[in-house]
């Protein structure tokens, strides 16, 4: 019976190395999903995933609701990029070793939709400058907008067009008029070459 004993030590800490291995894993995949949502979206938003992650989704559902064009252009966007991902690499990321993984999940769950929201902003804000032909604008990143929205957040794009200030909307998806104070935001300014395209600092 002595014998016995040894044999079912070895297993119990066999079981708790394993055990300890996998909360470890899930720990570490966690802290580097944290840390990309901290460098992708926002720190305290990063925060928030680390405590309690449920809180996290609850708050970005709420953005996502409160600009649901965008959102609906953002999500056919990055399912068509996935699918097209899948098609391309599907077997070789399918086949990756276990340790690819945790690389994986941040790219797919932040870094692709962060992309996909920088290819909709593009579109939709240079679209609209180029059709109202401004006289000057700026604009500012997707990435950017997601670090900056707090109550003194600045505009994510602005322009002026015949003597008037417009910013974007992300709800709207179109420029909508300021109106803030004239010297709230961004101004054309003059460069000794006529007006300036991308010009004053961001409103």
């Amino acid at each position: 019976m002595s014998d016995r004993f040894p044999d079912e030590r070895g297993t119990l800490w066999s079981f708790l190395g394993d055990g300890l291995c996998a909360v470890a894993t899930v720990a570490f995949a966690h802290l580097w999903m944290a840390l990309n949502v901290a460098l992708a979206i926002h720190p305290m938003l990063a925060l928030v995933y680390a405590i309690f992650p449920p809180l996290a989704l609850m708050g970005v559902a709420n953005l996502l609701t409160r600009f649901a064009s965008f959102s609906l252009l953002l999500a056919g966007v990055y399912l068509l990029s996935l699918s097209m991902l899948g098609v391309l690499f599907g077997r070789r990321l399918l086949g990756a070793p276990a340790i690819a993984y945790l690389v994986y999940l941040p790219f797919v769950a932040v870094w692709l939709p962060v992309a996909c929201g920088e290819a909709v902003r593009a579109i939709g804000m240079h679209s609209a400058i180029i059709a109202e032909s401004p006289e000057c604008y700026e604009t500012s990143s997707f990435i950017a907008s997601l670090h900056d929205h707090d109550e003194h957040a600045q505009a994510h794009a602005w322009m002026v067009k015949d003597g008037k200030r417009y910013i974007w909307s992300y709800s709207e998806l179109r420029f909508v008029a300021d109106s803030r104070p004239w010297h709230s935001g961004g101004t054309c300014r003059s460069t000794g070459f006529g007006v300036g395209r991308k010009l004053g600092r961001r409103s």
